[in-house]
């Protein structure tokens, strides 16, 4: 198999490679963004695109806008470790038919954050496929605001799309919304779409606390898990030290 052509974004050349047109298969990175931008991704040819890596930042409002066309792959793997009043929107358009998105997100909300995650995906065209799965964890007053909208529209037949939202609180003190919206103007599609909050499992806790493992520890191991179905598509070292390194500065 051919190697993929990788694109990295950072704060360095982000207000340059804002607009990227991508007609082979590519990896983007997007390496610890911390800067308030629009950014589009047009992939225009039948290949696969994997999406990941993290935002970082304070009161960053970051948008991200993927087009795709003739039958296109998106994969998408994002953490978000932004901080305080952070506000970061994805849009994904599925214009052709046979175009296909899959996008895992987790989101840490700690700290007197207030936070608002949004990821839409608008099937334009018949026979399009989109998966979104959205993991957040709120700590310490932190506040965390989930929204998604699967939009099919009239005519926009044979498509498949779901959307799912799990949220931790890992105490009492902090606040989990979540909001997937369908809106779908014809019956011949198949769409889901769920939503479930809830505290920290005790009984994990105790067991790891019963193992030597202290609190910081044992919570920082939970999250881990918790966010692993988007840590565990990075298969990228620099990024899996990097998302250790900003959990225990931010648990």
């Amino acid at each position: 198999m051919k190697n993929n052509n990788t694109i990295v974004l950072n704060n360095d050349n982000l207000s340059t490679l804002n607009h990227i047109s991508v007609a082979s298969n590519s990896d983007i990175i997007f390496h610890n963004i911390s800067k308030s931008e629009e950014i589009i991704i047009d992939v225009i040819n039948d290949i696969n695109v994997f999406i990941k890596g993290i935002i970082l930042g304070d009161d960053i409002n970051l948008k991200i806008m993927i087009n795709c066309k003739n039958k296109s792959q998106i994969t998408g793997n994002l953490i978000d470790f932004s901080k305080n009043n952070s506000n970061i929107y994805i849009d994904v358009n599925l214009n052709d038919s046979y175009s296909n998105a899959t996008f895992n997100s987790a989101i840490l909300s700690s700290i007197n954050d207030k936070k608002t995650f949004t990821i839409n995906v608008n099937h334009n065209a018949i026979s399009t496929d989109a998966k979104v799965s959205t993991y957040g964890v709120c700590k310490d007053n932190g506040n965390l605001l989930i929204l998604g909208t699967s939009d099919i529209k009239e005519n926009i037949i044979k498509c498949n799309t779901s959307q799912n939202v799990k949220i931790m609180l890992i105490d009492k003190n902090s606040v989990g919304i979540a909001k997937p919206i369908l809106k779908i103007a014809n019956d011949d599609v198949k769409a889901s779409h769920g939503a479930s909050i809830g505290q920290l499992n005790e009984d994990h806790l105790f067991y790891l606390l019963s193992r030597g493992l202290s609190v910081l520890e044992a919570k920082k191991l939970i999250v881990l898990g918790y966010f692993n179905n988007v840590i565990k598509n990075f298969k990228d070292d620099e990024l899996l030290n990097d998302v250790s390194n900003l959990l225990d500065s931010r648990l």
